[in-house]
């Protein structure tokens, strides 16, 4: 079977990590192929892009502000997306994020002409007039009508979202589009939406439990040259400048702990600020993509902070449980679903005193952070391993292939 990934990106977030973790899951007798906007240099020969990260940042304001460039960047990436198909002969498209990128729901409708499309969902886009998050918004409900969060497009008019979202839904109704929430949280929104449930399905992220596994914490530590003695707290967000990330969060948090002792916090990903840990060090670490680096940092830390306010089904939740270090996280979207009060810690409210007071007793309590480290290794191991996500996908590749033939003939 051929296969087809698109997305936005190459590298980024969450949605590049399941893209590029299905993408290099290569079978016996399949052909892997994929498509980005915007990447780094191709690295394989199944691999394409329209653009690099550089250029693509340096146009991207003009693509905000002048829908007709939009229009033409989408008119080029369907063209070479439409050749690839034919000159490779793609049984089916795996879509990821778009975000009216990449392709309109126009271009997804044309694009199911030629072959059958899943589209992993990894946020609320989909299903709102233009939000990746609609945070206590609920006008998704009803069509996005009357918008408060419109984007400063210079051609976009009030009715926009309603348009956008009514788009949506039409495009909702192809007998060949197969929607994949990663979370029963978002599962269960599109359903009460009303935006519909047709082809709708629920495959949780997976997590490479090779590159991810376990490592023993002082080894890890003296890899990385951290400190043996030090209680580290690791935060890890693409942009770590995302308010929804919860960055704010933490650092207000951590001046209620200023009492324990060689406590310290370690930050990846990009940023354009200076951060202050109020008194406690911080190690600005940046952008990091190698995974046994990855691996070996997630291993070194005593804990994972996940503050994020609004969140689908996180990867580096995954993937510091693989590592064998217990998640600290507001019980928000699809984390809840990925931990629960044996294998982690979840706080109620999303406040800064409450997550302070879950560190706290999360670093006092030796006995139970062990004990919570191992069950959130099984945890993740049994339940969210690659390969059964990999498994429950080429599933819906098979059963969508089998229909799409159907009707054709």
């Amino acid at each position: 079977m051929n296969i087809l990934y698109l997305n936005l990106y190459d590298a980024f977030g969450g949605a590049e990590k399941i893209c590029n973790l299905l993408y290099n899951q290569f079978s016996q007798g399949d052909n892997h192929y994929r498509f980005v906007l915007a990447g780094d240099k191709d690295r394989d020969k199944n691999s394409y892009r329209l653009f690099s990260q550089p250029v693509f940042k340096e146009i991207q304001d003009y693509l905000i502000r002048y829908d007709l460039l939009k229009k033409m960047v989408r008119i080029l990436a369907f063209v070479t997306i439409v050749r690839i198909i034919l000159v490779k002969r793609i049984d089916v498209v795996h879509l990821h994020n778009t975000h009216d990128y990449l392709l309109s729901c126009k271009g997804i409708k044309l694009l199911l002409k030629f072959v059958p499309v899943v589209w992993t969902l990894h946020d609320m886009w989909s299903m709102t007039g233009n939000c990746t998050y609609s945070a206590k918004c609920v006008k998704w409900k009803d069509g996005c009508r009357n918008c408060e969060n419109l984007l400063t497009h210079l051609d976009s008019s009030e009715d926009f979202p309603e348009k956008l979202y009514l788009q949506k839904k039409a495009l909702f109704k192809e007998d060949h589009l197969y929607r994949v929430c990663p979370s029963k949280w978002l599962y269960n929104m599109i359903k009460e939406s009303g935006i519909g449930e047709k082809n709708l399905l629920w495959i949780p992220n997976g997590v490479d439990i090779e590159a991810f596994s376990r490592i023993d914490k002082k080894t890890a530590r003296r890899k990385q040259h951290l400190s043996e003695n030090k209680k580290y707290l690791l935060f890890i967000a693409a942009s770590v400048d995302n308010k929804k990330k919860g960055m704010g969060y933490l650092l207000d948090a951590v001046k209620r702990l200023k009492d324990i002792e060689d406590l310290e916090i370690l930050i990846i990903g990009n940023t354009n600020h200076k951060i202050s840990g109020n008194g406690i060090p911080v190690h600005r670490l940046g952008y990091i993509s190698d995974q046994k680096v990855l691996n070996e940092i997630y291993a070194a830390a005593d804990l994972f902070i996940l503050p994020s306010i609004e969140d689908n089904f996180p990867c580096t939740t995954l993937e510091a449980m693989a590592s064998g270090t217990p998640v600290i996280a507001f019980r928000i979207g699809g984390i809840a679903e990925q931990v629960d009060e044996e294998s982690g810690f979840l706080v109620d409210k999303i406040l800064s005193n409450e997550l302070a007071i879950k560190i706290r007793m999360a670093l006092l309590d030796h006995e139970r952070l062990s004990d919570i480290s191992e069950k959130a290794y099984r945890r993740c191991i049994n339940s969210f391993s690659a390969d059964n996500m990999n498994d429950k996908y080429k599933r819906v590749y098979k059963k969508a292939l089998k229909k799409y033939g159907s009707s054709v003939k």
